[in-house]
């Protein structure tokens, strides 16, 4: 789908969609002219048919879907399940989900990473835990285009790539990150999603400045913006959409928007538990949408812009991976370097940004692990406390890799703590509530699970925050209902 095709109407600023941001989305949808959803928050997985094992490898959640369409609102799909810069090319599984939820949602557009996120094939196939930076050569250009073509072939509809973050040092005659990005569009004929943050946070952590890369890409092919904001974490800056946008992103944001003839959208990305940890109020948030849309209206000529200065790589030790010269060998290196820091293994020879990708990778499990089993977490907390349930979550990451999705991470963590935490009577009978719960919800049909104690007594407590005491044992069993289906 050529980009010289593209003729999207402008849809305006809105926000993303995740799961724990469904009642705050539902309140701020008069102040939002769209919504930005990233699917594979949303899919759960399932064993395909043996003999179509790429069939139906995802529920992609139809309801929760559904309640997004009830906002009335125009929908954009933000993928963060094909990234197009890994050697071991696209996951068919995924595809057959996404032709699935761009046949439900309809968006103009859509978009993924120019990151990889998994190493290996077929069964060999495994998630790294986030998305990482490819090596920025001319082999990798050539791969991603190859790429970036299959997945406009496969769903049919226009295509936008990410511009990442990258903690790691400029490596040895990479292409600086603006030309990298610019041939990819270029060659690829695609759209760009310039997420501003990301290359402010690059910009910040010595790698290209914001005017540099801007300058580099064909501004012409931008059709959405991400706004964020960060947080410091061992020296550096992270993309941890965490609060509203600062002043700074603002200040860019307005002196770009005048060169930007494509753009059609502005998204908001913010991670659901930093509303209550930041106590953002709702008020700000109006505010924020409001500010943007009035830069937006009032873009003309460009004015002179006060661009944050890059600390340059200079201010930062120098150490380089030994990428091998080829897209798999960066990989391969890439987790070498992680696995070492995961075994406790930290030679001086290592990029410092290692340690921050590893603790990266450790938040975005503890995560997956606590949204998919919510009451699992909190039982574990009420027995062990804060510090007790981080190093079960340390000693669980030091013997396991990454699971690809987010059901198989709760599910392995489920079984590793069963056999660590002998005594917590009642742990067992949580999960397996938990995990018929998500069940019922893919297949729409109820789940028996048999408890050996009384159910309520046992959800009750937990839920109102207290540590359940001795319940009598007996075999109970209870019927786990899909949820309510939304009205139309």
């Amino acid at each position: 789908m050529s980009s010289k095709a593209f003729s999207a109407r402008p849809l305006g600023v809105g926000m993303v969609y995740l799961p724990g941001l469904e009642a705050l989305a539902e309140r701020l949808a008069p102040d939002c002219d769209l919504f930005e959803v990233e699917p594979q928050a949303f899919w759960r997985n399932r064993p395909a048919d043996s003999g179509r094992p790429h069939a139906a490898a995802y529920d992609i959640g139809v309801d929760k879907l559904a309640a997004l369409q009830a906002l009335g609102k125009p929908l954009l799909v933000h993928s963060v399940g094909s990234p197009v810069a890994g050697s071991n090319g696209l996951e068919p599984g995924q595809i057959n989900g996404l032709r699935q939820t761009m046949a439900m949602l309809r968006p103009q557009w859509w978009s993924d990473h120019a990151s990889f996120s998994s190493v290996g094939n077929g069964n060999a196939r495994r998630g790294v835990g986030f998305l990482m930076p490819p090596l920025q050569s001319a082999d990798s250009v050539e791969m991603i285009v190859g790429h970036i073509k299959q997945l406009q072939d496969a769903i049919g509809l226009p295509f936008a790539f990410e511009t990442g973050v990258n903690y790691f040092a400029p490596q040895p005659g990479e292409l600086p990150d603006g030309e990298f990005w610019g041939a990819i569009a270029d060659r690829a004929d695609c759209g760009i999603l310039l997420d501003l943050h990301n290359i402010w946070t690059n910009a910040c952590n010595g790698r290209s400045s914001v005017l540099s890369v801007l300058n580099a890409l064909p501004l012409e092919r931008v059709w959405e913006i991400h706004l964020a904001n960060g947080q410091e974490h061992k020296g550096y800056w992270l993309d941890s959409h965490s609060g509203l946008p600062p002043d700074a992103l603002f200040e860019i944001l307005e002196a770009a928007l005048p060169r930007l003839p494509s753009l059609r959208a502005i998204l908001f990305e913010i991670i659901p538990e930093y509303i209550d940890a930041n106590a953002i109020p709702e008020n700000a948030l109006r505010a924020m949408f409001a500010r943007v849309k009035g830069l937006w209206r009032d873009s003309g000529a460009p004015a002179a812009p006060h661009w944050p200065s890059s600390r340059g790589s200079s201010e930062r030790e120098e150490r380089f991976l030994n990428a091998e010269g080829s897209p798999a060998g960066w990989e391969a290196a890439i987790c070498r370097g992680i696995e070492r820091h995961r075994s406790g293994a930290n030679p001086d020879t290592a990029d410092p940004a290692f340690e921050i990708y590893y603790d990266l990778i450790h938040m975005a499990r503890r995560g997956s692990i606590v949204d998919a089993l919510p009451l699992t977490a909190r039982y574990l907390w009420m027995l062990y406390g804060e510090a007790g349930i981080e190093a079960l979550f340390g000693e669980y990451f030091a013997i396991t890799a990454p699971q690809p999705f987010m059901a198989d991470e709760a599910r392995s963590f489920a079984t590793f703590v069963d056999a660590q935490c002998p005594d917590a009577p009642y742990l067992a009978d949580v999960a397996a509530f938990e995990f018929a719960a998500q069940r019922a919800a893919s297949s729409g049909e109820c789940q028996t699970i048999a408890f050996g104690c009384d159910p309520g007594l046992l959800l009750a407590a937990i839920k109102s925050g207290e540590t359940p005491g001795a319940i009598a044992p007996e075999t109970v069993e209870l019927e786990v209902r899909p949820p309510e289906p939304v009205a139309a």
